[in-house]
């Protein structure tokens, strides 16, 4: 029988913390079907990777990386439009 499995401590940076704050802030009230709409959008790296390796292909965090990276040009651009 095995009980509940203890992650190692670890602290997350001033940085981290305020990061994932941004991140509930933004997408903490979404519900499921809301948030898998969002991830699920044609040309992201959902769909790259099951278009290529299937339903339950692995997203590789490099994929990820230049989505998220390119999304976040785009809405320094359009901030500084505004």
């Amino acid at each position: 029988m095995s009980g509940p499995v203890s992650a190692p401590a670890q602290e997350i940076t001033p940085e981290d913390e305020s990061l994932l704050e941004q991140v509930y802030t933004i997408y903490g009230s979404l519900s499921a079907f809301q948030l898998s709409n969002l991830t699920h959008v044609p040309g992201g790296p959902w769909d790259i990777a099951t278009k290529t390796g299937g339903n339950y292909a692995l997203i590789h965090d490099d994929l990820i990386k230049q989505h998220y990276k390119v999304k976040r040009a785009e809405a320094n651009r359009q901030a500084a439009h505004d």
